[in-house]
Order: structure tokens, then sequence, then C-alpha cells
């Protein structure tokens, strides 16, 4: 899923766990997240396993 221009100013932590919800309810099971910011892993619905990536070009806190 990719964010609509509805989506602009939400927060990025909030936009990817609704979309997690939203698949979730489909009856998907969120098996593993992939991601090179936190805010790709954070927010519920969870996954069993997690992968943090390094990325050295840039970094958002």
């Amino acid at each position: 899923m990719l964010r609509d221009s509805d989506d602009e100013g939400k927060d990025v932590r909030q936009f990817k766990a609704n979309v997690r919800k939203q698949l979730t309810n489909k009856g998907y099971c969120i098996w593993g997240i992939l991601g090179d910011q936190w805010s790709s892993i954070e927010g519920l619905p969870s996954a069993e396993i997690t992968f943090k990536l390094p990325n050295r070009l840039y970094n958002l806190a």
C-alpha cells in the first residue's frame, strides 16, 4: 500500500501501523517487518520478527 495525497501530513508511524491493521483485518498474518527506519517497525499490530537495517544515507529521528 502506498501513501496517498490524503495521507500527507499524517504521522508516518501511525500510517504504517494503520496499513498493517488493514492487512490483518483482511485475514493476513504479519510474520516479519523489514525496514531501515524505526517508523517501519513500531506500532501495532506488530510482527513475529523485525529486522532493522542500517541506512548510512539518512536517519529519521
